[in-house]
């Protein structure tokens, strides 16, 4: 059932990828990103279960990610000061 008043848009990953293969998902990711002429943004990662074998890349998700969000936008985060 759709709740209007709820609904958002974004983009999700689903991880079901073998370990070792995240490389290759990295590239599919950035192609799609590409061809939309868009910046790779992911809203949500849903983890397909907990065996490894087709959730492998969840953790080089994470790292991805956040080595991306703190490069982008490590100046502005230190520019702020808490007083």
């Amino acid at each position: 059932m759709r709740n209007s008043s709820s609904e958002q848009e974004g983009v999700a990953l689903v991880d079901d990828t073998h370990p070792g293969t995240s490389a290759q998902m990295w590239g599919r990711i950035a192609h799609a990103f590409a061809c939309e002429d868009r910046e790779v943004s992911i809203d949500l990662i849903v983890k397909d279960h907990i065996e490894t074998d087709h959730s492998g890349a969840l953790l080089e998700v994470h790292r991805c990610l956040c080595r991306f969000f703190f490069s982008k936008y490590s100046a502005s985060l230190g520019s702020h000061s808490s007083a």
